[in-house]
């Protein structure tokens, strides 16, 4: 699992308990088995799976006795299914043995494959969704052939700057939780679908329970972290503990409340600025764009036209973010040529006007445009 700060390394954790009698492999003993899956939260010998092994070998825990820890550095959701790591578990889980327990975390590595600021676990074109449904479906299909009733618990997953109060942290809670910074429903395409977003929901829909160490570490902050990435000894006892505290629930906890009304209103859009302008001063034409009332991302494009000529001239297109209740000035800029063009135009008393469109669109996709007409001076 990389260690990069600037990107968003998290996963997701799933506990299957069976809870049966039946014998490890060969010779045939009474205990159980524990398979985990996983990225480099799991694999080091001192992680959560350790600990939790301490406390599934005590009768509390269900007697196990042997653990497969099949978890490996680098991994994402496709990786693991196609670089043997989940063959090879389900293949320890096939033995002629009593599997009670599976974990896996994954999901952190695929903010390398799904690119772009945070969030990006929504985009259609990041598989993990995908994925993780379908490592949950065989993981399902593989402890159906074993004996038993059986439960399926999945993690939320940490940030790991928790507690610094950067902008760092501000981006992995996007990343977590979408843009509306909390657990949220909804198709992929959907900015407010965050990793643990898709972890829940998934999860949910196939009766899984989830043990949610997300606030727990916001509690703990950098207590709990070992470096940029990784939690410390105390943190992977944070994970364990959240996997014993669901042990023999008797049902998967309440799904996650209905999603907030689809945002369907367009942003308001309030464009100002000087309505005659010394063009060849500025080299270019300036207008104010304005969202009151949301955040919003500005683009203004325009053309530059002479008075009973045919000459157009496109102006550079300049696209700003807005904070709710803010403003930016677009500068819209013209070439060298149209400049010298304008100019003499100018020079030769012909009337030049700009005409500026300027398009504002909120999170939810939602747009508004307004038009703008510029008198040009010289």
């Amino acid at each position: 699992m990389r260690t990069t700060q600037s990107l968003l390394v998290l996963g997701c954790v799933v506990v299957v308990w069976v809870a049966m009698g039946a014998a490890a492999s060969p010779p045939v003993q009474a205990g159980g088995t524990y398979v985990a899956f996983g990225d480099s939260v799991a694999a080091p010998p001192d992680s959560y799976v350790y600990v939790l092994f301490e406390f599934l070998r005590t009768p509390e825990g269900g007697g196990l006795d042997t653990l497969y820890n099949r978890a490996r550095s680098n991994e994402d959701s496709t990786t693991l299914r196609t670089n043997g790591q989940l063959a090879t578990g389900i293949a320890d889980i096939d033995q002629p043995s009593d599997t009670k327990v599976v974990t896996i975390d994954i999901g952190g590595n695929d903010r390398y494959v799904c690119g772009g600021p945070s969030p990006t676990w929504h985009l259609l074109s990041c598989a993990f969704a995908a994925n993780f449904d379908l490592t949950l479906a065989d993981l399902q299909e593989a402890l159906g052939r074993d004996p038993g009733p059986e439960s399926l618990v999945a993690m939320t997953y940490y940030n790991p700057a928790s507690g610094t109060g950067t902008a760092q942290e501000q981006d992995f809670d996007r990343g977590l939780l979408g843009t509306d910074l909390q657990l949220y429903c909804a198709p992929s395409g959907d900015p407010r679908l965050g990793l643990n977003d898709q972890i829940v929901c998934i999860s949910t829909s196939r009766g899984v329970l989830v043990a949610d160490v997300y606030p727990a570490f916001k509690q703990g902050g950098q207590a709990l972290m070992g470096d940029s990435i990784h939690p410390n000894s105390q943190g992977q006892a944070v994970i364990a503990r959240e996997f014993r505290n669901l042990f023999g629930e008797p049902s998967p906890p309440p799904p996650p409340p209905p999603p907030p009304p689809a945002d369907t209103t367009a942003p308001a859009l309030q464009l100002s600025g000087a309505t005659a302008q010394k063009v060849l001063r500025q080299r270019g034409v300036f207008v104010v764009a304005a969202c009151p009332a949301e955040a919003c991302k500005a683009t203004g494009k325009g053309r530059v036209s002479v008075r009973r000529s045919a000459k157009v001239f496109k102006l550079t297109p300049v696209t700003k973010q807005i904070s709710k209740g803010g403003k930016a000035t677009l500068k819209l800029k013209l070439k060298r040529n149209a400049l010298r063009a304008i100019r003499r135009a100018l020079k030769k008393g012909k009337r030049v006007g700009a005409k500026v469109t300027v398009t504002a669109k909120d999170a939810a996709g939602n747009i508004t445009t307004k038009r703008r007409t510029i008198r040009l001076r010289r």
